[in-house]
Formats: structure tokens, C-alpha cells, sequence
């Protein structure tokens, strides 16, 4: 942080954690300080016993950017109205139902 800062920090790094402690000797401080390291232990655990779970989100979230790309780019082409279709829904002299019973 800047030496003028506007707003006061609402979280610490576990190694600010770790420096406060030290400065501040009071029994709660000492206290609070414990409980803070013990959380971000357990956030640790946490994080490295989920990574595998964690990479297969990752590449599921990939694979939807790259499906969001695709239906993008197929969107894009439906509402191009300069791109001029090269054939219709029938061929030349096809007969389609309706032509069939009128």
C-alpha cells in the first residue's frame, strides 16, 4: 500500500499475519493472530487437495470459451445479410409436399 492510502486494508497476507504478530503482544492479538495462520493452513490444504478438481474446472471453463467462440461466429453468419445463400431449401424442379396434393 501507498503511504497515502484513502481506505484502510480489510485483509492481510499470511505473511502480514505473521509480522503483526510479532509487533502486537497482547493475548487476544496473539490469539487472533493464531486462528488467522490456522485458516490460511487450512485454505492451503484446502486448495492443494481439491487440484485436481480445480484443473478439470479449468479446462471445462476452456472448452466453453472456445464453444461460446463457435456458436459467436455461426450467430455472426445468420445475420450477415451480405452473404448470399449459393442454393435454397430446394433444388431446381424439386417437388415438395405442398406442390403434391394442391
Amino acid at each position: 500500500m501507498g503511504k497515502h492510502t484513502k481506505y484502510l486494508p480489510y485483509v492481510f497476507t499470511e505473511q502480514g499475519v505473521s509480522m503483526l504478530s510479532a509487533v502486537l503482544k497482547s493475548d487476544i492479538a496473539i490469539k487472533v493472530s493464531i486462528q488467522i495462520i490456522e485458516a490460511f493452513v487450512s485454505m492451503r490444504k484446502i486448495v492443494s487437495s481439491n487440484d485436481l478438481l480445480y484443473k478439470r474446472l479449468d479446462v471445462l471453463e476452456n472448452k466453453q470459451f472456445k464453444t461460446d467462440e463457435k456458436v459467436e461466429t455461426i450467430l455472426n453468419a445468420i445475420e450477415d445479410k451480405s452473404i448470399k445463400p449459393k442454393q435454397g431449401i430446394f433444388y431446381d424442379g424439386q417437388i415438395y409436399e405442398s406442390q403434391r396434393f394442391s
